[in-house]
């Protein structure tokens, strides 16, 4: 008798448990749901401040029909389009559809979805544009903005005119990934490409560019992209040639206010007769020089020690104007 009647007392006392279990959970998914909607509802009405306190800095976002989405466990804008206007330049850089989401749990990491394609367009006739089969972007905010951000983009092309280049831009690349990230007040940047093609430059299995931009992490915090005035610091470009052999380049470049380059560079080139060839195919007025003193560049090798099918030689750049020692590359375009 005493067991059965502490039986009876302990199944009222586990229902209640089980009940209140019941009650918590429920009161808990109702404030997680409330907490949700009431978030993006403030993300939503906080976006009209957002871009009038950047049009008062000189930046004029927009984000067509936007709309926030992902419940019930991620955060995220949609647009329907979106576009930013920089008032100093009068330059106008617009996409399509963007998708954006961030787990509830780590909203500082966004993921996107771009839709192509993206065009800019400024003064003096500039129209650029570039667009692609897929784009993806990663995102890691601070407290100040972009920290560091990664794109990777399937199936790219880009095209486009204006009057300040000297011809109008062409190329295609199978699959570019590119990574950028603030360090210190410094902006790193690694930049790969496959299967690059171009009527203007070198046909390439692959391109690879690692470089640090002095003074230009504010970049990732909306201001406008302007190498001008700017100090390079290029850790390596390489470039592995579709014909064979492979060019890489090294050194500090400094960007005048006219944009034009100057700076004391290390070209190496492996197997210089085919990377040779290929530029005197690309540049037919060059292949006069190249035939005549490209036998001589390598008297001009600066670390003999590498082999024999390997050179390593001075590539000066002055105001924009390019040369290995005595044979003249041409004029850089500004920037």
């Amino acid at each position: 008798m005493p067991d059965q009647r502490r039986d009876a007392t302990r199944k009222p006392s586990a229902a209640r448990k089980i009940a209140w279990l019941g009650v918590v959970v429920l009161v808990a998914v109702v404030l997680y749901v409330g907490a949700w909607f009431f978030i993006a509802a403030r993300i939503e009405n906080s976006l009209p401040d957002f871009f009038a306190q950047a049009q008062s800095e000189g930046i004029s976002p927009r984000c067509d029909n936007a709309e926030v989405r992902g419940f019930p466990f991620r955060l995220g804008l949609f647009c329907n389009g979106v576009a930013v206007e920089f008032e100093e330049s009068a330059t106008t850089v617009s996409a399509g559809p963007v998708r954006s989401l961030a787990q509830v749990y780590n909203p500082r990491h966004i993921v996107s979805e771009i839709d192509g394609p993206l065009t800019i367009k400024g003064t003096a006739g500039l129209d650029l544009v570039l667009d692609w089969q897929l784009l993806h972007m990663s995102t890691v905010l601070s407290g100040n903005g972009v920290n560091r951000a990664s794109a990777e983009g399937v199936n790219i092309s880009l095209s486009g005119d204006s009057p300040a280049f000297p011809v109008r831009l062409d190329a295609t690349a199978e699959r570019v990934t590119a990574h950028a990230r603030a360090n210190e007040g410094d902006l790193d940047v690694v930049i790969t490409a496959d299967g690059f093609t171009s009527p203007l430059a070198l046909n390439a299995r692959r391109i690879n560019l690692e470089a640090t931009v002095e003074n230009s992490a504010s970049f990732l915090h909306g201001e406008e992209p302007d190498l001008r005035g700017k100090t390079i610091h290029l850790h390596g470009l390489r470039s592995e040639l579709d014909g064979g052999g492979a060019a890489s380049l090294s050194g500090i470049v400094s960007i005048d206010r006219q944009g034009r380059a100057s700076g004391d560079l290390q070209l190496r080139l492996e197997q210089p007769a085919a990377v040779l060839q290929a530029i005197a195919v690309l540049r037919p007025e060059l292949a006069e020089d190249i035939n005549r003193y490209g036998g001589l560049v390598t008297a001009l090798d600066t670390e003999p020690g590498d082999g024999s099918d390997t050179i390593t030689v001075p590539l000066t750049l002055r105001d924009g104007n390019a040369s290995i020692g005595f044979l003249n590359l041409g004029t850089v375009p500004a920037l």
